[in-house]
């Protein structure tokens, strides 16, 4: 799952948020250097593209005035040509104008010298022209340092046309407020589609986390509809039960709301108490008001195992869902009833709960044998090498699974009603003995000691 968020602030965002007096910070024509790989301004603690036959004075080829500086990296792996010290404020948004030509990849950034902003472009400019082009790119600080640097990150220069020479570049920071709002203002909506009304604005937030992996983790600041959303951001490491504030833009992926290119980062604390899960029916996972939702189906019955790329069915005599394996994997087990705990979630066109752990899926006991007809006695239990049944009737089948759903004895009854089942070469573990009969079921915990 790839998303790609670019921090480019378009008008109708100055407009809705308010703009005032834009502030230059920097404004540098590459007329004035010391020797000729040290421009005025430039080649701060945090350039690494080499000092000298990385960075040299073009007289040749400029926009302006009469000098430009060019920058030379053969290499696939980025170099950073930065300012020296300036202003750098966290959350505030900076438009770097600059005029370039040649053969290479640029893209700009910042740093307030300890974390480094979003680059934009995220997949760089592609730049092979003689001709001069006029780029302007908005960069968000990620700290505060008064003498943090502005970065022009370069890769793949060619030759053919000197490399890459930049010209008349400007940094303005710009008068942009971020709102802060909580996860309910961001989902809650009557629109249709029903997409955020924050779609394509960078917000503040916050909320705890209640289930993560490498790519994403889910916030959610209250319990119940519109509490929950997904942070696409595979750079900070969090643990369930942390405490986060965050900025970042939000969007809609393939239906999903989420929040990307995250900066202002914090955990605020961690270990705490989780909000929820909601106990609901398949009908309202099915929903958007429980997108990114904590919440627990009871008492679901398992109708279909074969719904591809991981998932399973389950129905709760009304509705159907799907369990889907983004967290975990549980190898349900047709008829069984299970009590569910996850995340609402909406992807490929379907609704569905995605459990997190093991833990999270658990066998109904009581709904597996209500109702059934069929009266069974197994002993011993514990069981060292074999389990003696005796079933009051006929069963058709009898299966032995362990705790997380895999079935490790799967045996034909032939119409017996008096069967000794063979646990020799079972681990030591819990395990469920289930007889199945004409769609019923009857299940029973047992624990096998070698």
């Amino acid at each position: 799952m790839k998303r790609v968020f670019t921090l480019i602030i378009v008008a109708f965002m100055l407009t809705a948020f308010g703009q005032v007096q834009a502030q230059v910070l920097l404004t540098s024509d590459f007329e004035t250097w010391s020797g000729s790989h040290h421009p005025q301004g430039w080649v701060g603690v945090k350039t690494s593209i080499d000092t000298t036959a990385g960075i040299i004075k073009n007289t040749t080829n400029f926009h302006g005035g009469a000098t430009s500086v060019q920058l030379v990296n053969a290499t696939t792996s980025h170099k950073r040509f930065t300012t020296t010290g300036l202003s750098v404020e966290t959350g505030v948004f900076y438009e770097i104008s600059y005029w370039v030509r040649g053969h290479g990849s640029i893209r700009c950034g910042c740093t307030d010298l300890t974390n480094y902003s979003s680059y934009v472009p995220s997949g760089y400019h592609a730049i092979n022209s003689g001709t001069w082009a006029q780029y302007k790119d908005t960069v968000v600080g990620p700290g505060t340092n008064l003498a943090g640097e502005f970065i022009f990150s370069v890769l793949s220069t060619v030759a053919d046309l000197d490399h890459l020479q930049v010209d008349d570049v400007t940094i303005t920071k710009l008068a942009v407020t971020i709102p802060t709002v909580s996860i309910y203002d961001i989902q809650y909506t009557t629109a249709i589609p029903e997409d955020s009304p924050y779609a394509g604005d960078m917000v503040n937030t916050g909320g705890i986390v209640t289930a993560a992996n490498s790519s994403f983790y889910v916030l959610q600041s209250h319990v119940g509809p519109w509490n929950g959303i997904e942070i696409y951001d595979n750079t900070h490491v969090v643990a369930i039960g942390d405490s986060v504030t965050l900025t970042g833009m939000v969007s809609e992926y393939n239906g999903l709301t989420e929040i990307g290119g995250v900066f202002n980062f914090v955990i605020v604390n961690s270990g705490n108490t989780l909000p929820g899960p909601d106990v609901v029916p398949p009908v309202v996972i099915n929903s958007e008001a429980y997108e990114c939702v904590f919440a627990k189906l009871e008492n679901v019955l398992c109708t279909d195992t074969t719904a591809g790329n991981g998932m399973f069915r389950v129905f709760d005599g009304n509705d159907t869902t799907y369990v889907d394996d983004v967290f975990y994997h549980f190898t349900a087990t047709p008829g069984y009833h299970y009590d569910i705990t996850g995340i609402g979630y909406y992807s490929f066109g379907l609704y569905k709960i995605l459990p997190r752990m093991a833990s999270d899926v658990e066998v109904n006991y009581s709904s597996v044998e209500e109702n059934n007809s069929i009266e069974v006695a197994m002993y011993p239990n514990p069981i060292v090498n074999e389990l003696n049944l005796f079933v009051n009737g006929q069963v058709d089948m009898i299966r032995v699974t362990d705790m997380i759903g895999n079935m490790v004895i799967s045996q034909n009854t032939n119409g017996l009603n008096n069967l000794t089942i063979d646990f020799s070469a079972i681990r030591t573990g819990n395990y469920v003995v289930s007889l199945m009969k004409d769609g019923e079921i009857v299940a029973r915990q047992i624990v096998v000691k070698q």
